[in-house]
């Protein structure tokens, strides 16, 4: 018997596609002894089967036979239903007080037509005839006591005919409910891991054991908030996941971590090598992933065929021997008890509960076929297979097995669920369906050419075994549900991001980085969005101040964030407050460890600037080459209303001549010295030049700048010599 263990939820990661789940799970002893077998139900139907892995760190506890399969959840408390005799018992009960109720129903409406008879008519010439008023008197009394005695008697009989009813019709609903309970609900159902346990522990009271597993449908996205503080100089920034699931399971209470890795790609460290040159190198033969068998491995099986081969001999009916009249004739041996003989004979040692469970399910089906069918998979019989009776003797006799609960073998028992096999292993190097181990099962002894050889068992058998040992009935297909509960999951990544986020492989570039959250969260399987804290980080600020006056005078706000955590900051949504005060809501880029970003906050309005611009033109000289000089004479000034000293860049431009243009540009006396701007987005700016002053608290700074155009006399630019406005 497996013994059914709980297994909270502790972790959950979640990645770019998918999540992985972490269960914990405690053994405990039970009357001094471990489990040798333990099953791990209400796993979700989404999960990937290969991905499941049960580990302890203990080491005297070893696991094998690891599955996964459907678990049908069942009722806690049983309903108490009324046996068929004691049911009919009651519905004739029911039927004689009925009949009686309808004979004191007649026996009434008899009586009420009696009645005392009139006086005679008579002549008038003649008397009338004599009438005894004692006579009447009784009859009148007399047909009232009948009634009176018989609608009393129907009040009883009424009152038991309803306490009849009520019992009829609660045995009938118990019954119904009973009939119901044995069918499984689709919501009821859930995978489960079943597995062998070998424990060599004797102190521990008990041991911790760790289940992950793979789901799809997970995904999360980055949000941000900002808050950077007044003067500019410090800044913080809150980092939240929004984090969506449709797995089919709560998670309450887990340590979360969000990580931007893709689980589902394959990545593996390269082996280098050697490369001898000159010499023809020769492909390494690529490892298989199994072992044929070794040669004359079928000799092995040749004691157990002569014993069966016995044992069928033994069982054939013999033929009826004339008595002689001193001895009756011998009775055939039972075949189950020649069946035990032979095994403890050829084990040296007597058959344990199990094996009595085993082979007393198949007893009810007397032939030996039936007994190979039950040993063909002992692992599922041994959970619907009846306990075995306490006596232990030579002559045993098993109850036949529940027909609810027996696992019928081979092609029958996936009709009845309506499944079919799966094709052979995918990807399969050998092309024997023989590297997927958890699918293996070692093929039945008796079967020609099973014997000794492994034989890929599909999804749907396995599934349709693990759903046989909960004793229920289901007319449903288990491998379409548990694909429509993957494809359903997968609905949580066709959601819509939320407003400025980014996709998280876009966001995270190069990046493989892991997120763990502090504290204990909720996120419930709804398909929404579900914001989660993750870390705090502090950043690095700086405040600037920008103004392009050759575009407009306006002065604008510029923190300048360095990312100084050890990841890096993905692009995602920001909200940003400067001074408690919200200020915008903007798209943060993605931010390496030691980068830098900068956020634009608007305009400050205690900063002003004003530019104004003088024209000239003048001819260098009388020759017949010469050129016209076009002077630009720039004057910008800045004033600070703060209370302290602020950066402030000025950015501008001058003219850029193309390469075969016949136009000279030159710079003079530029006050205080500027230095060449590049732009940083869309394409690159030529001509760009920037100052980079620093304005005192209520102080003002005045830049000058010229430069001359210089053209043939002759010559006009297109669009007119002036280039400030």
């Amino acid at each position: 018997m497996s013994v059914v263990f709980d297994s909270p939820i502790t972790r959950a990661t979640v990645y770019a596609q998918g999540a992985r789940v972490t269960r914990r799970v405690r053994v405990t002893r039970a009357q001094g002894q471990w489990p040798q077998e333990l099953e791990l139900p209400g796993l979700p139907l989404s999960l990937e089967d290969d991905s499941v892995r049960l580990s302890c760190a203990h080491p005297g506890v070893s696991i094998t036979q690891g599955r996964v399969g459907i678990h049908a959840a069942r009722q806690n408390d049983p309903i108490q239903t009324v046996e068929d005799a004691e049911f009919k018992a009651l519905q004739r009960a029911l039927d004689a007080a009925q009949s009686e109720a309808d004979n004191l129903d007649a026996e009434i409406e008899y009586y009420e037509k009696f009645s005392v008879p009139a006086r005679p008519q008579t002549p008038a010439d003649r008397p009338p005839p004599a009438s005894p008023i004692a006579a009447r008197l009784a009859l009148a009394q007399l047909v009232d006591q009948s009634i009176a005695q018989r609608l009393k008697h129907k009040v009883q009989v009424r009152a038991r005919v309803l306490e009849l009813e009520r019992q009829v019709a609660q045995a009938q609903d118990a019954a119904q409910r009973a009939s119901q309970s044995k069918r499984a609900r689709v919501e009821d159902l859930s995978k489960s891991y079943q597995a062998a346990l070998s424990c060599d522990v004797q102190d521990d009271a008990h041991i911790d054991f760790t289940l992950t597993y793979f789901v799809p449908g997970a995904t999360w996205v980055p949000q941000y908030t900002c808050r950077i503080d007044e003067q500019g100089t410090r800044a913080s920034m809150v980092m939240r996941a929004l984090v969506i699931q449709h797995t089919g399971e709560d998670w309450r209470g887990v340590r979360l971590s969000v990580s931007t890795a893709d689980a589902g790609a394959w990545s593996q460290i390269p082996k280098l090598k050697s490369i001898r040159i000159g010499r023809a190198q020769a492909r390494a033969p690529q490892a298989p992933g199994f072992r044929a068998p070794p040669h004359g491995a079928q000799r092995l099986f040749a004691d157990l065929d002569q014993a069966v081969h016995a044992l069928r001999a033994r069982t054939q009916p013999l033929k009826p021997v004339p008595s002689t009249g001193s001895l009756p004739p011998m009775p055939p041996p039972e075949p189950l008890e020649d069946l035990w003989m032979m095994m403890e004979d050829m084990t040296g040692q007597a058959m344990g509960e199990d094996e009595e469970m085993m082979f007393g399910a198949a007893a009810g089906a007397a032939p030996m076929s039936a007994a190979m069918d039950m040993m063909e998979d002992p692992f599922a019989v041994q959970e619907s297979a009846v306990e075995a009776p306490p006596a232990r003797s030579r002559k045993r006799s098993a109850p036949p097995m529940p027909m609810a609960a027996a696992p019928s073998r081979g092609a029958s028992s996936a009709k009845k669920l309506g499944q079919s096999k799966e094709a052979s292993a995918e990807g399969d190097p050998s092309g024997h369906g023989l590297t997927r181990y958890n699918m293996l099962h070692l093929g039945r002894f008796d079967a020609p050419g099973a014997r000794n050889t492994l034989e890929r068992t599909s999804r749907a058998e396995i599934y349709t075994r693990s759903f046989a040992r909960s004793g229920l009935e289901g007319h449903f297909n288990l491998g379409e549900l548990a694909a429509r509960a993957h494809t359903s999951a997968q609905r949580a990544l066709e959601v819509g991001l939320p407003a400025g986020a980014v996709a998280l492989r876009q966001a995270a570039g190069v990046f493989d980085y892991i997120y763990h959250t502090r504290d204990t969260v909720d996120v419930p399987s709804d398909l929404s969005f579900h914001g989660v804290y993750v870390q705090d980080v502090d950043m690095g600020c700086s405040m600037r101040y920008v103004v392009v006056p050759r575009e407009d005078t306006q002065v604008y706000r510029m923190a300048r964030l360095s990312n100084q955590e050890d990841g890096p900051l993905l692009a995602g949504p920001c909200e940003v407050y400067v001074g408690g005060t919200y200020v915008l809501t903007t798209t943060l880029e993605t931010v390496a460890p030691g980068g830098h970003v900068e956020l634009g906050l608007g305009v400050e309005q205690a900063i002003r600037c004003a530019r104004n611009a003088r024209y000239e033109e003048r001819r260098s000289g009388e020759a017949v080459v010469a050129t016209n000089d076009l002077w630009h004479h720039i004057t910008i000034d800045v004033r600070n209303h703060l209370p302290r000293a602020v950066p402030v860049e000025v950015r501008e431009r001058i003219p850029h001549p193309q390469a075969d243009a016949e136009v000279v540009v030159e710079t003079h006396d530029v006050t205080p010295p500027w230095e060449v701007y590049h732009q940083e987005r869309t394409h690159p700016l030529e001509g760009g030049r920037a100052w980079n002053i620093q304005v005192g608290a209520a102080s003002s700074a005045q830049l000058k700048a010229s430069y001359v155009v210089k053209i043939y006399a002759n010559n006009e630019l297109v669009g007119g010599n002036r280039r400030e406005p």
